[in-house]
């Protein structure tokens, strides 16, 4: 469910296809392919910036795909149980 909000909304900031590609792998990486515990998403684009904020996704799973992540997003944060990425700007 997260992948084609995160499709629709990089698309809406007006982001090229790649990083539109990019940022969706970044979320199906970190919420899996089936979210297997409870899971909140906030979705926000100002301007040409798409974040995405993430709760309840377990601190191991974050760890092991953050050196990826980065890579395809130009912000990560992992704070306090949120995890949040950013892309375009």
């Amino acid at each position: 469910m997260a992948v084609p909000l995160v499709l629709g909304l990089a698309s809406r900031a007006g982001l090229p296809v790649e990083r539109v590609d990019e940022v969706a792998m970044a979320v199906e990486m970190l919420v899996g392919e089936r979210a297997e515990h409870d899971l909140r998403l906030v979705l926000r684009v100002e301007g040409a910036v798409l974040t995405v904020a993430m709760e309840g996704i377990p601190a191991e799973r974050v760890e092991r795909q953050r050196s990826l992540v980065l890579e395809l997003t130009d912000r990560f944060d992992a704070d306090g149980g949120t995890v949040e990425v950013s892309a375009g700007g």
